[in-house]
């Protein structure tokens, strides 16, 4: 997969989880209230430590992950609970509650997200208001 598509869909799919849970504090929570693309994942120039992000953001990030991993087959859907309980443990994040119903209409947000992208012209850009 091209860089570029990779990261288109990892936004769109932010974009899904952040909507549906209703995070204000995750990835597009946090540009909205002034933070910079670059300033995730750098270094804060006061204490020389990554700039320390919200819970909503370390969810949104193991979910988003373990959802486009389901999304390029890497992943069952029966076993998401399992590799997203992976992914958080390995990265001492708190593990995020999700139902059923919760999954159900990510999966529908993202399937219809992409479904636009893949569907736009050339040179057209998707815009969606967060």
């Amino acid at each position: 997969m091209a860089e570029g598509i990779f990261f288109a869909e990892h936004d769109l799919i932010h974009y899904a989880v952040e909507t549906t849970l209703g995070y204000q504090n995750a990835f597009y929570g946090l540009l909205s209230s002034g933070w910079d693309i670059a300033d995730f994942g750098t270094l804060d120039p006061t204490t020389g430590q990554k700039r320390v992000i919200p819970i909503e953001a370390g969810h949104a990030e193991m979910l988003v992950g373990v959802l486009q991993q389901e999304l390029a087959g890497a992943i069952d859907p029966s076993d998401m609970d399992a590799a997203l309980r992976h992914a958080c443990e390995t990265l001492n994040v708190p593990i995020p509650e999700l139902s059923a119903a919760q999954y159900t209409t990510i999966r529908l947000r993202i399937h219809d997200l992409l479904a636009q992208w893949h569907l736009l012209p050339d040179g057209e850009a998707l815009e969606l208001v967060f």
